[in-house]
């Protein structure tokens, strides 16, 4: 993903698996834990939220990203800021406490 900080390539021998296999990783607001949308990449990230639906725990995560502007951006109070974020509302199955096994639960 264009513009996330932190990459870390994982093997290409680890594999996505199907959801049914997925565990639920160790969950609270404010632990640090990585996130894989394809090829084998793994990005550090957040948890923000937790949602308790019915069917499925949902969890909001933040991913760090490079600011658009070597300058700095304004943020929404006004500010400059150089610290950016990325938000994703995701199944708790789809993030992993190791960037391995982000790569297993790999978002589909």
């Amino acid at each position: 993903m264009k513009g996330y900080l932190g990459k870390i390539k994982v093997n290409q021998k680890v594999k996505p698996i199907a959801q049914e296999l997925r565990e639920i990783p160790n969950l609270g607001i404010g632990i640090s834990c990585y996130v894989s949308f394809a090829n084998n990449l793994a990005y550090p990230c957040r948890i923000v939220e937790i949602t308790n639906k019915p069917k499925r725990k949902e969890v909001k995560i933040e991913v760090p990203m490079k600011s658009k502007s070597g300058k700095g951006d304004i943020d929404t109070n006004g500010m400059f800021s150089y610290n950016w974020t990325s938000t994703h509302l995701l199944y708790a199955n789809e993030i992993g406490n190791t960037p391995e096994q982000a790569v297993l639960n790999m978002v589909g």
